[in-house]
């Protein structure tokens, strides 16, 4: 007789792990009182997925042992299926006008640009979430990361930016970015600086936006 309940494996603990794990994230966010992202939860995805396991397990354990693994087979295979249509349904993948939010399609150029155009003293200043691949195309590049304005904790420092002669600002308007805002973002005054050369633009709408610092002088 099948009983209501998680399997032994999974319910021994007289407090349940998912309860406890919540618990602790929301009292640790507490105690360092930062605002949570929404990939920071990432790491429960494998527990829902075993307790998610155990419910389906509940309707199998009522099918006869010897078309058990047939029925897991199939039941497999139809969430499989029901996921991709959701995402095709979605457009999340196939409709280029979302904007690609979450990448930047211009890294791999703007990358090979600073790399045969980069001077001492410049420094590459952008936002999230164009940084990052920025980054990483600097590496493959063989890109100092030195010209880039912020350090290995994101953090930019109007002290670190003065440091340098001249001023890129990199601009992904397919993720809202602006000229303004990025600079916002890095709080650093738009008065302080005046305009060097014409922007620059690539094939997916990025664009470099050339700067030095203005003198005391407003010169």
């Amino acid at each position: 007789m099948c009983r209501n309940r998680l399997p032994p494996r999974l319910a021994f603990h007289r407090v349940p792990l998912w309860l406890t794990t919540l618990a602790c994230s929301f009292l640790l966010l507490l105690l360092t009182r930062r605002v949570p992202g929404i990939r920071i939860w990432l790491f429960l995805l494998p527990l829902a997925g075993v307790i998610a396991g155990a419910g389906l397990a509940q309707p199998l354990g009522l099918i006869p042992q010897r078309r058990r693994e047939a029925a897991a087979a199939l039941l497999a295979v139809a969430l499989t299926l029901g996921l991709s249509v959701h995402a095709l349904r979605t457009d999340a993948v196939l409709d280029p006008t979302l904007g690609d939010v979450s990448t930047f399609r211009d890294a791999p150029e703007v990358a090979a640009y600073f790399a045969t155009s980069l001077t001492p003293g410049d420094r590459v200043l952008t936002d999230i979430p164009v940084d990052a691949p920025l980054e990483y195309y600097f590496g493959r590049l063989g890109v100092p990361r030195s010209y880039l304005a912020w350090d290995s904790m994101r953090s930019t420092a109007t002290a670190r930016l003065e440091g340098g002669e001249r001023l890129i600002v990199v601009v992904n308007p397919v993720v809202g970015q602006t000229f303004g805002s990025v600079l916002r973002v890095n709080g650093v005054d738009p008065d302080a600086l005046i305009e060097a050369t014409a922007p620059r633009t690539f094939a997916h709408g990025a664009s470099l936006h050339f700067l030095r610092w203005r003198s005391p002088a407003g010169g």
